[in-house]
């Protein structure tokens, strides 16, 4: 904020009449010394000048002070010389009268035009103050700084009803100050913007929410429809078999065809619920690491092994020599690379390469297939929520496993990213060695 100029400034009032005053009597000292020099009239012009200069430059008080002065010194030492006051003529009554208009007009304008363009100035710089603060309460506090240093006025604001003035916009009313001040034009305008500001914040509050509502009702029922769908199959499939087995005298070997199926389809149901549980915490913020040293090579076979028969025949998987044991949650890091074969596997007909290798303080695992890959543009957007992308139809999903990997990663401070192979893509996860305990 920028101070009061010091041609207004009360501080400085005293400086700026004894400096009028002081122009005066220099230009009189100079008079008396060359008078043979300066006629009357240029001697007018000569004190008109120091008046101009202090109109322009020291404001309307000390312009008043000077032309006093100058009339003085006119009178005493120039018309009645000896230092006696009279007026022998009616013409310097006249001239003397039209010095003092002339010296109080210029005085005023200057003033005005000097108090406006501060103001100006002042209010633009609260208006871009008010225009970075989100937040009411700030911008009442800021108003009341600027009453404080600029009005010389204690105010209080309030967003709630007190008595005295309203910040009001023709959309409504936004908050109140007191006391009431009228006839005070700088704070009628940092007033006005004031409103204006809280006006903008409230609007924007209100804009935001109504986005926020329409974002988690779009979202509601995206999840309803994917779960809905994701649902119908495996279910309506172990019904078959349940079906199938309550009615029909099937052979042994067919009646374990059927119960591996519903098995599988129960196991996927599974992993969907879970999928849907851990999204809820990691929303709600409560989804907390359970860490123990683990070792990644047994928690890959393990993930792996909890594959239907004719998946684990397409995963390939190869851990490097001396990987150390990472800390981690065993139970969200195996979900993680469960719910990355599961894309894997869906999105691709050949086999799926796991790896994993060590650097000097992380690990690094990596699932390849030979798929459809991820086109550039879609490479951030695939983490994101319910995203499909160009994801064929036919293939099922909610478009949930790939944002709670992410999730998970970040849980464990570590840094999930898709690579394009020719075909297909490459999901690696680079994750320390060590962690933290920490809530997402």
């Amino acid at each position: 904020m920028n101070s009061i100029p010091w041609s207004i400034s009360p501080s400085t009032r005293g400086w700026r009449y004894a400096i009028a005053v002081s122009t005066v009597v220099l230009v009189g000292l100079f008079l008396a010394q060359g008078a043979d020099l300066v006629s009357e009239d240029n001697e007018m012009l000569l004190y008109l000048g120091t008046l101009v200069f202090a109109a322009l430059y020291l404001g309307r008080g000390p312009t008043r002070a000077a032309t006093v002065t100058s009339l003085f010194i006119l009178n005493v030492g120039h018309i009645h010389p000896g230092f006696r006051i009279g007026f022998h003529k009616f013409q310097y009554v006249i001239s003397f009268g039209i010095f003092l208009v002339l010296s109080e007009q210029i005085a005023r304008l200057a003033d005005n035009v000097r108090r406006e363009a501060w103001q100006s100035e002042e209010l633009y710089l609260f208006t871009q103050e008010c225009a970075r603060l989100t937040s009411p309460q700030k911008v009442l506090e800021l108003l009341c700084q600027h009453a404080r240093r600029y009005c010389g006025l204690e105010l209080f604001a309030s967003l709630a009803q007190i008595k005295g003035a309203p910040l009001q916009t023709p959309r409504g009313i936004y908050g109140w100050v007191t006391p009431a001040v009228q006839g005070n034009l700088l704070l009628d305008s940092l007033q006005a913007q004031t409103a204006l500001a809280l006006e903008r914040i409230v609007q924007s509050e209100r804009s935001r929410q109504a986005s926020v509502l329409e974002a988690t009702q779009k979202l509601q029922s995206t999840l309803i429809n994917s779960i809905s769908h994701d649902l119908q199959t495996p279910i309506s499939s172990i019904r078959g078999s349940v079906d199938t087995l309550k009615t029909c005298e099937l052979p042994d070997q067919d009646r374990q065809v059927l119960l591996d199926l519903a098995s599988d389809q129960i196991a996927r149901l599974q992993k969907l619920v879970q999928n849907i549980l851990n999204l809820s915490k990691i929303e709600a913020g409560g989804l907390i690491l359970c860490l123990r040293w683990i070792s990644v090579e047994e928690m890959v076979a393990g993930v792996v092994e909890g594959f239907p028969a004719p998946a684990r025949a397409r995963i390939r998987w190869q851990v490097a020599e001396e990987i150390p044991e990472v800390q981690a949650d065993f139970s969200l890091l195996s979900q993680l690379l469960s719910n990355l074969l599961d894309n894997a596997l869906k999105f691709s007909q050949g086999p799926v390469a796991v790896e994993v290798s060590a650097g000097l303080n992380s690990v690094r695992l990596s699932v390849s297939d030979q798929g459809f890959g991820v086109a550039p543009t879609e490479r951030e957007k695939i983490f994101e929520r319910f995203y499909r992308g160009q994801t064929p139809r036919h293939v099922p999903g909610t478009g949930l496993g790939l944002n709670i990997c992410l999730g998970i990663a970040e849980l464990h401070h570590a840094t999930l990213r898709v690579e394009a192979l020719e075909p297909g893509s490459r999901f690696v996860l680079e994750m320390p060695r060590k962690q933290e305990v920490t809530h997402v």
